[in-house]
């Protein structure tokens, strides 16, 4: 009786306590009593001590039964047999590793078999804990090595080992060698066992253990019994007690403090601590390991809790003290304050929350208890010896500090052996044992916030009213201790049972500074983030919706419609290995751009006025985007091929008439123009023409044989330039004095007899390429007079 008990997951771990045994043992703690002169030495409790110190654990959740011998007495097999060396000697119980071909042997033996195996029919599936394999230990214990152990619940289909490694069913485990004897952990259920070698050589064993017990039956986990395993310590460890608490404060780390023993001191007020096992049976085989921690006595009191036993003691996850001990914890190197990198927002209100609050880890509430009756009226425990005390552990800061809480209205009388209960920081206490209730058993149960009214930080700095742990902000003033400035349109909302201070900063749409100020959110802007806002107010090219974001107009793009696009882009060219675009996107701004377009960014050289992008502002401005098109391509988007673009438009200047032809370049031209006496004829060279001239040329449709004074008019539609020279045909007039350079498809007309003035007769038409040297043509003059003579 007056163990501790605390649950880690699925066990419970009991600590302690008291027992039988002898009243003049050694329990640790009295040199006299243990009869040890040497004060120096340090004193081990006697076994018969009735103050237990031991740890005893078992799982709450399953049922785990004792661990039996399955193995032995049970079928066993072997790929062979040599000599005396049967199968069923390795489940005989006898663990003899001498081999000896006489019937008093107890070690199997194969042949020299390729992969020679041993294996056992537990008689049905059984939960395998543990298998242990005793070699034999003669001079041929080399012989097992580069061995397998093989587990399964149906019968193993193949004697070879690559067959079985294959297979998912069988459980595998490898062993490279072994010296006497070899244990493995199992944990799983199976019928058959087999040992089988990689190679080739004889098998020999001497015994083979295979531990565990049958399945267990949903039932019994919840009505058979349960299976304690007691655990050792190791190095230091607090000597038994009785009436002593433990609490988790993590969920590994118990805290262990005061208790009785009936040697001095008597009562106990010490504070362990260690960490408990939680990995299930394999786990409890290491010792545990306890440390002594003195907890730091809490300024300005640096008093400490007077040594008790029967108390209460009760984790909770709220840290009611712990914010202006965060210093200390920092200092101590045991946690991380939530402001390092200085931020200007607490990470979370006060109370600190264990999982939100990054300097809170918990707090342990310890109560009442007795201790020795003083005479001294100013010890707690006067007269009676029992305590109505309290004291916060705070395990962040590992801090102990008490609570004072008001007398002068009703509060619960000192007691011991109640029990205790917390939810966050409310403390729950009930019954117990004192001598100031009827009959000295107490029925009574309280509550009481451990918090207090006073446990505010800084006393809310004058701007705020102090409830139970938190503050509660005057309007216009915000933060845990109320010491920052509100932010204009903010409200506030307290939960009293949760210590939650949640406030709508902003409109809800930013955060709010310690000086008042609000940070907004993307798309809003003004005093209180009221105002809808669009990065550079969409630059004048778009429309601002909800959430800040810019609707632009068409020929516009950016986050704020800053930037112009030229239609089409300049339309993308591709021959399938390379592309491009088929002109230059030219941007003009009025005024201009203060930087490089796109961005626009102002430098100390930028003119006044000029067109600077910024987030907040863009200036009226008036933008053009225009293609500038490559050779070969036209239109307002490049989209177009200039040749396509030729032939559209001589052919809505000739009516249809496709007829076309070209003059070489360098070459001369006559040009029909107005002079005082109506047309005349001057000759001109090529580059000087333009679309819309008309210049004199024969007809290329027809044959020879035109009508007296037929010369027609080429309208000139276009004018461009070949890749490569074009093919013509030079001809020289008049000995030279003139000169024409036609191509070989052009129309000339020859000239017909002649009189001796020189008048001649116009004669057949005929392309250039027929023209002979000798041959005379009809060409107009190209100068002026007269109307240009023929």
């Amino acid at each position: 009786w007056g163990h501790a008990a605390v649950l880690v997951g699925d066990h419970m771990f009991i600590i302690g306590g008291h027992t039988s045994g002898s009243v003049t043992a050694c329990c640790g703690y009295d040199y006299n009593v243990c009869g040890v002169t040497n004060l120096l030495q340090r004193l081990t409790p006697a076994a018969d001590c009735p103050y237990l110190y031991d740890t005893w654990v078992t799982n709450t959740y399953e049922y785990i039964p004792f661990e039996t011998l399955l193995s032995q007495g049970k079928h066993a097999t072997q790929s062979s047999t040599l000599g005396t060396g049967v199968a069923r000697l390795a489940v005989d119980g006898n663990k003899d590793g001498n081999y000896r071909d006489t019937w008093d042997n107890s070690v199997t033996l194969t042949n020299s078999d390729s992969q020679a195996w041993w294996q056992i029919d537990l008689g049905g599936p059984q939960f395998v804990a543990n298998v242990s394999i005793y070699n034999r230990v003669d001079r041929f214990s080399e012989r097992l090595q580069n061995f397998y152990v093989l587990f399964s619940i149906e019968p193993f289909v193949s004697d070879q080992l690559a067959d079985l490694l294959k297979d998912p069913l069988v459980y595998k485990t490898h062993f490279m060698y072994i010296d006497e004897v070899a244990s493995m952990f199992i944990n799983r259920i199976a019928r058959y066992v087999r040992v089988q070698l990689a190679g080739t050589n004889y098998l020999s064993l001497a015994e083979v253990e295979v531990w565990g017990y049958p399945p267990v039956d949903d039932w019994q986990h919840l009505e058979g019994m349960k299976r304690w395993t007691q655990m050792g310590v190791a190095g230091d460890y607090p000597f038994g007690r009785v009436g002593h608490s433990a609490t988790m404060i993590s969920d590994k780390t118990v805290l262990l403090y005061g208790g009785f023993v009936k040697e001095d001191p008597y009562f106990l007020n010490d504070f362990w601590t260690a960490v408990l096992p939680s990995g299930g049976l394999p786990s409890f085989e290491n010792p545990l390991q306890w440390q002594f921690i003195e907890p730091q006595l809490r300024q300005p009191m640096r008093t400490s809790p007077v040594s008790r036993y029967a108390h209460s003691a009760s984790y909770s996850t709220v840290c009611s003290q712990g914010f202006d001990v965060e210093a200390l914890a920092v200092a101590r190197d045991t946690i991380s304050p939530d402001n390092a990198q200085g931020s200007e927002i607490p990470a979370f209100v006060y109370p600190g929350v264990f999982g939100l609050t990054k300097w809170c880890r918990g707090q342990v509430i310890f109560y009442g208890g007795s201790s020795s009756a003083e005479r001294d009226p100013n010890h707690p425990a006067y007269p009676s010896g029992y305590l109505d005390d309290m004291w916060i552990y705070n395990v962040s800061a590992e801090t102990i500090s008490e609570v004072i809480y008001a007398k002068s209205s009703p509060f619960p009388v000192a007691r011991r052996e109640h029990s205790a209960a917390i939810d966050r920081d409310f403390l729950y206490v009930f019954g117990g044992a004192s001598d100031q209730c009827e009959g000295s058993v107490c029925g009574d149960l309280w509550v009481y916030n451990v918090s207090g009214p006073d446990s505010c930080p800084g006393q809310c700095s004058g701007h705020g009213v102090c409830e139970w742990g938190f503050c509660v902000c005057q309007p216009g003033f915000a933060g845990v201790d109320c010491g920052g400035l509100g932010c204009p349109q903010s409200t506030c909302t307290y939960s009293y049972p949760n210590h939650f201070y949640d406030c709508t900063d902003c409109n809800g749409r930013g955060i709010c500074t310690q000086n008042g100020t609000c940070i907004c959110e993307v798309g809003w802007k003004g005093e209180a983030c009221e105002v809808i806002f669009c990065p550079g107010n969409c630059s004048g090219h778009g429309s601002c919706r909800l959430g800040g974001q810019c609707v632009c107009d068409l020929g516009f793009t950016g986050a704020d419609c800053f930037e112009a696009e030229c239609p089409n882009n300049c339309t993308l060219w591709t021959n399938g290995y390379d592309s491009g675009y088929r002109g230059d996107c030219v941007i003009t701004r009025v005024p201009a751009c203060c930087g490089e377009e796109p961005n626009c960014t102002r430098t100390p050289a930028s003119r006044t006025p000029c067109t600077d992008r910024t987030i907040d502002y863009v200036p009226p401005h008036t933008i053009s985007a225009v293609c500038q098109c490559a050779d070969s391509y036209t239109g307002v988007d490049c989209g177009s091929e200039e040749a396509d673009q030729i032939i559209a438009e001589q052919n809505a200047a000739t009516a249809g008439d496709t007829g076309q032809g070209c003059f070489a370049s360098g070459s001369s031209v006559l040009r029909r123009g107005r002079g005082p006496d109506g047309d005349m004829w001057e000759q001109v060279p090529l580059w000087s023409i333009r679309p819309g001239d008309s210049i004199a040329g024969l007809p290329t449709t027809g044959a020879r044989g035109l009508g007296e004074g037929q010369v027609s008019l080429a309208r000139v539609v276009f004018t461009h330039e070949h890749e490569e020279a074009a093919q013509t045909i030079r001809v020289e007039l008049g000995g030279g004095e003139a000169e024409v350079e036609l191509t070989a498809a052009h129309a000339v007309q020859l000239a017909g007899t002649c009189d001796g003035r020189g008048v001649c007769e116009r004669g057949p038409v005929v392309t250039a390429a027929e023209v002979r040297e000798g041959d005379e043509l009809l060409v107009l003059a190209s100068w002026g007079g007269g109307g240009g003579g023929v």
